[in-house]
C-alpha cells in the first residue's frame, strides 16, 4: 500500500493500493518528497487525487467508455430487429416478392 509523501501519520491520510503515477508520463510519484515529477515537471498536490494517476482512469475516459459500450448495446438490438425481419420476410414468402 501507498502512503502518500506529506501526509505520512497524520490523521486522515490517503492511501492507494496502487501506484502513484505522473498524467502525463506516468512517472512513479509514490516516494517523492518534491510536489513535482522529476521527468516532466509536472505539478501534482498529494491531496488531490485528481492531480496525478492513482490507478484509475482519467475523468473524461469513464464517460467515453460509457457511451461507446452503449453505442454498442443499441447496435447489437438494431441488428438483432433487422435480422428478425429479415427471417421473418423470407419465411412468409416476401423475400419473393416481384413487382
Amino acid at each position: 500500500m501507498t502512503v502518500l509523501p506529506g501526509r505520512l501519520g497524520r490523521r486522515g491520510a490517503r492511501h492507494y493500493d496502487s501506484l502513484v503515477r505522473c498524467w502525463t508520463c506516468q512517472y512513479d510519484l509514490s516516494e517523492l518528497v518534491e510536489h513535482r515529477c522529476p521527468e516532466c515537471s509536472r505539478a501534482f498536490d498529494p491531496n488531490d487525487a485528481a492531480t496525478f494517476d492513482a490507478g484509475r482512469m482519467r475523468p473524461g475516459v469513464r464517460k467515453a467508455i460509457r457511451i461507446a459500450v452503449w453505442l454498442l448495446v443499441i447496435l447489437a438490438i438494431l441488428a438483432g430487429i433487422a435480422a428478425t425481419y429479415v427471417y421473418w420476410a423470407l419465411s412468409t414468402g416476401l423475400g419473393n416478392y416481384k413487382p
